[in-house]
């Protein structure tokens, strides 16, 4: 099959998809009023004051639903880095609907969440889970680090522009990975720079997890250089990884003794530019992109 040919058929299975996605969402929205709103609205009004996460099982639903529900357009919500941490949680979904594909692979290798309660509302369904995790102390994306390329100090605080980067970037992003929402720490360097990332420590934790992925959308359809994440405290490296825009949002995770000294990261890609057709080009960037959260197994 010539390229031309694929494109046309790669546009015609987009086309149909997205049809059946704006029929689902025309027809089922009819039967979505603002009693089935209004229910929903009260029912959520007491996790405003909690950090559970609300998700909605539907994907036609989604955009719909967070018109009508503020407490969705939470970070937690919308961009979860998994479900790790998440001992609460409630899923909203039209009729029958009580999970999806997204809640699924956030799972990764937790268990199966109990279902502990379900609220009829109207046509809305909305279910409350609990699952067996370890509890989160800290997002070190909510933080400002210390950011250095290649040794040397970055100016700014979020963005990070840094000279010895050959004017590299480092800021916290809500960008699209592997067609997920995702909140993380862009990093965008030039060739073979890396950057560093010094966070303060969390002197409860025994476990860090984080995950690194791609913002570059055609770099999924290539085969592109990887990023190496390099995780250190107290002079000593705790792991390493290698990661290609073809593993996703790839999970990481490490087991560390708590201690209250800075946890660093280091990331570094091989090539920041991209594979086209015409040979290696710098003239668009192809960032990556990480998050780390820190949790215990001890306690409530």
């Amino acid at each position: 099959m010539s390229p031309t040919i694929a494109r046309w058929v790669l546009a015609g299975v987009l086309g149909l998809a997205a049809a059946e996605w704006a029929a689902s969402a025309v027809a089922y929205r009819d039967q979505l009023d603002d009693s089935d709103w209004a229910a929903a609205a009260e029912a959520l009004a007491p996790v405003g004051a909690t950090a559970e996460p609300v998700f909605v099982a539907d994907r036609w639903l989604d955009p719909l639903a967070r018109s009508n529900l503020p407490i969705l357009s939470r970070i937690e919500s919308i961009a979860p880095a998994s479900l790790h941490g998440a001992r609460r949680f409630h899923v909203l979904g039209f009729g029958g609907s009580l999970w999806s594909e997204e809640l699924q692979a956030d799972l990764e290798n937790l268990g199966v969440p109990r279902a502990v309660q379900q609220r009829r509302l109207g046509d809305l369904m909305l279910t409350t889970y609990e699952l067996d995790t370890d509890r989160m102390l800290h997002d070190f994306t909510r933080d400002t680090p210390r950011v250095l390329a290649e040794g040397a100090p970055c100016g700014g605080r979020g963005p990070f522009r840094c000279k010895q980067g050959r004017f590299g970037r480092v800021e916290t992003k809500l960008v699209e990975i592997d067609y997920r929402p995702r909140s993380c720490f862009e990093v965008d360097m030039a060739d073979g720079v890396e950057a560093t990332l010094e966070f303060p420590g969390v002197a409860q934790a025994d476990v860090l997890r984080g995950h690194v992925g791609f913002t570059d959308y055609n770099g999924r359809l290539r085969s592109d250089a990887p990023a190496v994440v390099t995780l250190e405290r107290s002079g000593q490296r705790l792991a390493r990884w290698v990661v290609t825009d073809e593993q996703g949002w790839q999970p990481l995770t490490v087991e560390v003794t708590p201690s209250e000294d800075p946890v660093i990261v280091r990331i570094r890609t091989a090539t920041q530019g991209r594979w086209e057709r015409d040979g290696y080009t710098t003239a668009k960037s192809r960032p990556a992109c990480f998050e780390l959260q820190a949790f215990t197994r001890e306690g409530p």
